[in-house]
């Protein structure tokens, strides 16, 4: 992969390779396709092309329980099976479809609609996603897989990392971005 930015200073940047290998210098392609647009501004994007699969299947499975489903889920990943997308849906999301995941890739998208002007309804919400990713931490998962920290899970971090990682992010965002203005409030202000 090959990425081109631009900088604070609207200097170019040009990281990686058209080749599949590339480990000259830092790995600033990861740096950047990582920092939520807090790092510079992308100008040009090399990618490296996976062809569609051999063959596709739909299929459903039923599960009694969110732990047999769970374990369906790691048995299709364990032999390799790589899904393009592989849905989990509980009843209360089939029936009132307000709650949409998928989780073969270890990603959970909870939806909670909810009215914020009811703020007792909002309070209930808040602690849910609280225990949401209290509860993903805890089994070895991580806040975001491919989305990003964003605003929301920024308050999140310092349980899946620690004060010194935080620190360091906040050193490397502050060498590429002196003055704050790209995406402000975005990770870690």
């Amino acid at each position: 992969m090959r990425l081109e930015f631009f900088d604070t200073g609207g200097e170019i940047v040009k990281t990686g390779s058209r080749t599949v290998k590339c480990a000259t210098g830092y790995n600033l392609a990861g740096l950047v396709t990582g920092s939520e647009g807090t790092s510079g501004v992308f100008s040009g994007i090399i990618l490296k092309l996976i062809p569609p699969p051999q063959s596709r299947k739909s299929m459903v499975a039923i599960s009694d329980s969110m732990a047999d489903a769970s374990e369906t889920v790691a048995g299709i990943v364990a032999i390799r099976i790589i899904p393009a997308t592989l849905e989990f849906m509980g009843n209360f999301t089939i029936r009132a479809v307000e709650d949409y995941t998928h989780a073969g890739d270890g990603n959970l998208h909870p939806t909670i609609l909810t009215d914020r002007r009811d703020r007792t309804e909002w309070k209930r919400v808040k602690a849910a996603i609280e225990d949401i990713f209290h509860n993903a931490l805890k089994l070895g998962g991580p806040l975001s897989g491919e989305h990003g920290i964003g605003i929301a899970k920024s308050g999140f971090m310092e349980k899946e990392t620690t004060a010194a990682t935080i620190t360091c992010s906040r050193k490397i965002r502050k060498a590429l971005d002196p003055e704050g203005i790209l995406n402000p409030g975005k990770i870690i202000g």
